[in-house]
């Protein structure tokens, strides 16, 4: 049985080798071109390319702790098979969006890793650092993912959720598209405080 590390990107990189495979990781991403976000993953000039995932990370800072994290999961060989990101909105300072520029390796998509141990990094570096709401969000080509934290899986049940999990404290659905990073975005989130309040009507598209 594959044993999973779960280390923040900031804890990684402090060995110069591992920025190395950091950036050979996100370079085979991009060539996985069955998949719409792989173009946004890596590119040779990605310094000056604020699509890319190295841009957002190193440039732009977006997942510098402590408005944000990026985490990665690592196999028992110190591989890194999956990634997902998490940063302050710009909108609502009490709101972290997680699982940004999330990327599994072919291989070990379809195990869960990203609901059992990215999704509840970020939902706990929310927690800890007093955010009242964390929520997911999708672009229009992948939107259905949403529905997946809402239903049963097709001949059998979900596993229950436990308490270190995303929408433990349940799941609310923003019926309609909003504006996040400058894109058209749907939106699934959990509220960590009862009473946390947001009028989304004033980001809609």
């Amino acid at each position: 049985m594959t044993t999973f590390t779960v280390i923040p990107l900031s804890q990684y990189q402090r060995d110069g080798a591992n920025l190395d495979k950091f950036e050979e990781f996100c370079k085979t991403a991009s060539l996985d071109t069955k998949q719409p976000a792989a173009s946004n993953m890596y590119n040779e000039n990605w310094e000056v390319k604020p699509n890319t995932l190295p841009y957002k990370i190193f440039v732009e800072q977006l997942y510098a702790p402590p408005k944000g994290t990026f985490t990665l999961l690592l196999d028992d060989q110190n591989n890194i098979i999956a990634c997902s990101g998490a940063y302050r909105s710009e909108f609502c300072p009490d709101l972290l969006i997680a699982g940004a520029r999330t990327w599994v390796i072919e291989g070990y998509r379809n195990r869960r890793l990203v609901r059992d141990y990215l999704l509840p990094a970020d939902r706990k570096f929310a927690v800890d650092n007093g955010y009242k709401a964390v929520a997911l969000s999708f672009d229009f080509y992948n939107k259905n993912l949403a529905k997946l934290w809402q239903q049963a899986r097709l001949g059998g049940k979900r596993a229950t959720r436990q308490s270190h999990h995303m929408f433990y404290n349940g799941l609310i659905e923003v019926e309609f598209p909003v504006v996040i990073q400058n894109s058209p975005q749907w939106v699934i989130y959990e509220k960590l405080t009862e009473n946390w309040e947001f009028k989304w009507e004033s980001i809609k598209t």
